[in-house]
């Protein structure tokens, strides 16, 4: 007999918890943040049951329940877990740095530095905490084949953060790289950590939209595109608000001559909306980054400059001293 992570919740019966957990769904967080859709694809539940265990799990967990306004920014204000950039004007850009449990966009065009920044964060969440780190564990999801030569740029950031030649392996090892070959292997990381409950303290996914862009082309496939992008969003969200992790993602942007020309990132709202936070990164003069902030629940819009150097993300300032 295996362990019933729900035993508590008397709408689930002992044989509708092993269908849950078969289908990947654990534990009782899991299963307050399902969708009714996903449960009713399982054998032996019905839409009202599925209804019933999720709202009996939501309870259980204080998810979806009314909260005051006050104790939820008391929450907010005391709960705060910062990662730092590198940079201190980048990270008062962002209200103290990347915060734990909300989810970036970092856009912008070929060369601009999307995925430099990206590995920085990386590095930054398993160095040690006297350097704005976390030391925490970190999961890279490639989809642009990048994997190899970015493990060679992990290694320099390490060095980089000041850490010993001695120590860098094992700072090395805490942090993982799966190459995605096209979107519905890249669509299933995302799943299987949601169903195994593996945790990170943060994930990247360097090109969110390249394989999606490659392999669904013209307006006839925009809707099946744009589905699968959804559920692969919501599982990316869903993780997010489970384990209180850090996820950031790159992604490419296009002209819009309807616009006047503007740089958008694309993926279109369904992409747009994701993201608590959005980035776009711009060269600027003499080799530095403007990173400008577009979209925030809580900060005002404002550019940021910093230095993309051998060693990691930098302020202008300090390479100038």
């Amino acid at each position: 007999m295996i362990d019933n992570p729900f035993s508590n919740i008397p709408a689930i019966t002992e044989k509708k918890a092993q269908t849950l957990i078969e289908a990947g769904i654990t534990s009782i967080p899991r299963l307050a943040m399902a969708k009714v859709r996903d449960l009713v694809e399982l054998e032996g539940i019905q839409e009202a049951t599925a209804l019933k265990m999720i709202g009996a799990a939501q309870t259980a967990t204080g998810i979806g329940n009314p909260r005051k306004a006050n104790d939820v920014y008391r929450a907010w204000a005391t709960n705060a877990k910062f990662l730092h950039t590198g940079s201190k004007a980048f990270d008062n850009l962002l209200g103290g740095g990347l915060r734990a449990g909300w989810i970036y966009e970092i856009a912008g065009r070929f060369g601009n530095g999307k995925s430099q920044t990206a590995t920085q964060v990386l590095v930054n969440t398993v160095s040690p905490k006297t350097m704005g780190g976390w030391e925490g564990t970190a999961l890279l999801i490639d989809t642009e084949n990048t994997g190899d030569p970015l493990s060679q740029r992990i290694r320099d950031l390490i060095l980089g953060n000041g850490i010993p030649e001695i120590e860098v392996e094992e700072h090395m090892s805490r942090i993982t790289i799966i190459t995605c070959p096209n979107s519905e292997s890249q669509v299933n990381v995302m799943k299987s950590l949601l169903d195994n409950e593996k945790r990170f303290d943060t994930i990247v996914i360097d090109g969110l939209m390249t394989k999606f862009r490659a392999e669904f082309i013209g307006r006839g496939e925009l809707a099946e595109r744009q589905g699968l992008l959804g559920d692969h969003l919501d599982d990316i969200k869903m993780y997010a608000a489970m384990h209180k992790s850090l996820i950031v993602y790159t992604n490419q942007v296009t002209d819009t001559p309807d616009l006047y020309g503007q740089t958008v990132a694309i993926g279109g709202n369904i992409a747009g909306h994701a993201p608590a936070y959005r980035l776009m990164i711009r060269k600027g003069k003499d080799g530095k980054r403007v990173v400008r902030l577009d979209k925030a629940p809580n900060l005002p819009e404002g550019e940021a400059v910093f230095l993309l150097t051998s060693e990691g993300i930098a302020d202008v300032k300090e390479v100038a001293n």
